[in-house]
């Protein structure tokens, strides 16, 4: 939430994943972080049918890293990088 004083959690890091943050921040969904050539040569047998061959295992390994983003949550991050930079943790 957006405040005078800048921006505030409305929920505990802990309660927040890897997946929310990134759906909120980034319109791509993830078959798109995974991706496929845009423009294949239609004249080509593999490029035109690329798309449709990849769609199942593209769907499956969004699945996964969909499952795995939400296993990670932002307290998760933030210790890690108050380890790193313990200045930071104010």
């Amino acid at each position: 939430a957006r405040g005078p004083g800048g921006a505030k959690l409305l929920k505990h890091p802990k309660y927040i994943s890897l997946l929310d943050i990134y759906e909120a921040v980034d319109s791509a969904s993830l078959y798109e972080l995974i991706g496929v050539h845009s423009h294949p040569a239609e004249q080509c047998p593999f490029g035109k049918n690329i798309t449709q061959v990849l769609a199942e295992p593209y769907a499956e390994i969004g699945e996964v890293v969909r499952q795995k983003m939400q296993s990670v949550s932002l307290e998760r991050l933030l210790n890690k990088l108050y380890k790193l930079e313990p200045s930071v943790k104010n």
